[in-house]
């Protein structure tokens, strides 16, 4: 057994000072003159830290970021040349990542290839990842259509990259499998994270015929649900507005409205991609027309534009349509909502304190840091009419991130005979907002297994 002790509790009083581990689950949650008898392999002090459920990211492209690790950075360039010199200092480096394409036109763009001193298949993906410039096709959508699109990632980029989650207070991740290759890539990762992995549309098929279904099995490694992408994003102008005729769709409604079908018939759930507010109204009116064929729940992804009238609409199904949203999105669309005019519409968490929220980072988007998730959640420099609390916040990250997994009854919560799941950080009532944005975890641990450690 290890003993925790020591320690502020989330959730409860402050005379509950103390939790015991037994295997991989929490076995006693008390005071510390109360412990349960025993052999105890470790007694940690957590020096009056507060003790929280440890994090779950419902939304990120995890096998893409750890590919980050071997690829070009864009994210500081600010004129062609600069994009250039990285290009040639880096001749081995295939692809980049990073490019904020709002600071060029298309044909500075196209340009860049006419300039290099080298001729490879050379990509580069835009900083929102819904728009991709190679060699060989030029400006195009994310994601993208390539050649030769298998890549194969080395232990140390995934060990070092889920290192990095540890740091964070994060134990579980839901992986939006870009690709097939992406999806089986968590086949390797044992028993270091849990992974609730969603599959693109060119598995459907196989999933189907394999008789598999939708969050069945086990925790470390779940099957999740059909990811589909129906419009773009806000920073490449490729959201489905009702105020703009610039959205770009993925996936045409009449289709989409027969995968979604074909999907919940054979006990499949589906997550959908949809930022714009004509996008999101759209998903929701294909999940009131399926609602009745909906085993579990279905889940809208970003939703990152709303309005009133859709927020009525989704009420209506709000057991059966959980959100993945992305907090630190605000910080990188502030700009373009704002002169957009459409902030008031925007990351609505608090209009939709009704429904079930998973916060989540969208990595490699945005970095892995749902401390900061948290900041942009409580002050909501966007809307502060939309802000919510410290509490809520943590629990979209915690509780309610569980339920996007189906996961609720056995995680996301510090009770006795869930999984010892745990995060510690610094207790932030002691502080003010700013805490959030230097925040980190001292103690990090998955199933009873003590992962990270600094104290």
């Amino acid at each position: 057994m290890i003993l925790l002790y020591n320690t502020k509790i989330w959730g409860y009083s402050d005379n509950i000072n103390s939790v015991v581990i037994k295997e991989d689950k929490i076995f006693y949650i008390g005071e510390l003159n109360k412990i349960p008898d025993g052999v105890y392999k470790k007694k940690i002090n957590l020096k009056n830290k507060l003790l929280l459920p440890s994090f779950i990211d419902t939304h990120t492209h995890f096998s893409e970021y750890i590919k980050l690790k071997s690829q070009i950075n864009f994210s500081k360039v600010n004129n062609i040349e600069q994009i250039l010199k990285l290009i040639n200092d880096y001749p081995k480096k295939v692809k980049g990542y990073g490019l904020n394409i709002s600071k060029f036109n298309k044909k500075d763009l196209d340009s860049i290839f006419k300039n290099i001193k080298r001729n490879p298949l050379l990509t580069m993906a835009s900083s929102d990842y819904h728009s991709y410039l190679t060699t060989s096709i030029g400006l195009t959508d994310w994601p993208p259509k390539l050649p030769n699109n298998k890549e194969k990632l080395n232990n140390k980029d995934i060990k070092l990259a889920i290192t990095e989650l540890y740091k964070m207070g994060i134990t579980s991740i839901h992986e939006m499998a870009f690709t097939k290759e992406d999806f089986y890539l968590y086949d390797n990762i044992a028993k270091n994270l849990e992974v609730c992995r969603h599959f693109p549309l060119e598995m459907l098929d196989e999933i189907i015929k394999t008789n598999q279904k939708s969050y069945f099995g086990n925790e470390y490694l779940k099957l999740a649900s059909l990811k589909l992408f129906y419009d773009g994003s806000i920073g490449s102008n490729t959201a489905l507005m009702f105020n703009s005729n610039s959205g770009k769709l993925n996936l045409k409604y009449k289709d989409l409205d027969k995968i979604i079908e074909k999907a919940l018939n054979n006990d499949i759930s589906v997550s959908i991609h949809a930022i714009g507010d004509r996008g999101v109204d759209d998903i929701v009116n294909l999940f009131i027309k399926h609602k009745n064929n909906i085993k579990k729940f279905v889940r809208i992804e970003h939703a990152q534009t709303i309005t009133d009238e859709t927020i009525e609409k989704l009420e209506t199904i709000k057991d059966k349509v959980y959100l993945s949203m992305q907090p630190l999105h605000i910080r990188d669309d502030y700009l373009t909502l704002k002169d957009m005019s459409i902030k008031d519409i925007s990351f609505r968490f608090k209009s939709l304190k009704n429904m079930t929220i998973g916060f989540s980072s969208d990595v490699p988007v945005v970095e892995f840091n749902p401390f900061k998730a948290i900041y942009y959640a409580i002050t909501h420099k966007l809307n502060k009419n939309e802000a919510i609390t410290v509490k809520e916040a943590i629990d979209n990250y915690t509780i309610n991130a569980a339920k996007l997994s189906n996961s609720d009854k056995i995680k996301g919560s510090i009770e006795i005979g869930k999984f010892a799941n745990l995060a510690l950080i610094n207790d932030y009532s002691k502080y003010n907002e700013s805490f959030w944005l230097n925040a980190k975890s001292y103690l990090t641990i998955l199933r009873g297994r003590v992962l990270y450690i600094d104290l």
